[in-house]
């Protein structure tokens, strides 16, 4: 196991990872159009997802990560109206990752990027291999290698949070309060926002 460094590309959210490993969590190469469109909204599609539009994502207990400095930048927005919170830098809106909108589902998210860029080959190493490719219909063209398996995932999913309860390692969370309330309050896109986003990701992978 390993712990990683975190840091945004401005250095003003820092923190660790720990007990990175592949055993401790799930790496998948996620290609869903929400996925696609937050690191659009965040400016950093070019940077962070591939040239079929997927995403490289980690998965796994949020209690694993402290922040060191920089929890006053933090910022988070909803792409849907639905439970998922998605969590980003907003000194320099480098991604973090998502997580449910209450603590009380202890799993998250990472993308991987941020994580690579700071630790290189030891974070490749402690993610492992990926599981394969999720909604892989929704790529910009069909995705190389093997298809994960959303059920799988899920079962994955819920036995990881099931013996994470069990343990009593459901917390502290941190993106959120001791009382439960985000560090920052989600804002949900606009229908209208969402549009244009998805709009600017049509015109950039038809290019």
């Amino acid at each position: 196991m390993s712990e990683l460094t975190y840091s945004c590309s401005c250095g003003q959210v820092t923190g660790t990872l720990s007990e990175a490993a592949p055993d401790k969590g799930t790496r998948v190469c996620c290609y869903c159009t929400d996925c696609q469109a937050f690191e659009e909204f965040l400016g950093k599609s070019d940077e962070v997802l591939n040239e079929k539009g997927g995403a490289d994502i980690y998965q796994t207990l949020p209690h694993r990560m402290s922040f060191l400095t920089g929890t006053e930048h933090l910022k988070a927005v909803r792409m849907t109206d639905g439970r998922l919170v998605r969590w980003y830098a907003g000194c320099c809106n480098t991604p973090i990752g998502s997580t449910a909108d209450t603590p009380d589902m202890p799993i998250i998210g990472f993308l991987a990027h941020p994580f690579l860029r700071a630790n290189g080959e030891l974070a490749d190493h402690a993610f492992g291999q990926t599981r394969g490719a999720l909604f892989g219909k929704e790529a910009w063209s069909p995705p190389e290698g093997k298809k994960a398996s959303l059920p799988g995932m899920v079962l994955t999913f819920m036995a990881r949070v099931i013996g994470a309860r069990l343990s009593g390692k459901t917390g502290p969370n941190p993106f959120f309060d001791e009382a439960k309330q985000p560090l920052a309050e989600p804002r949900l896109i606009s229908p209208e926002e969402r549009a244009e986003i998805d709009a600017r990701l049509k015109a950039r992978h038809a290019a």
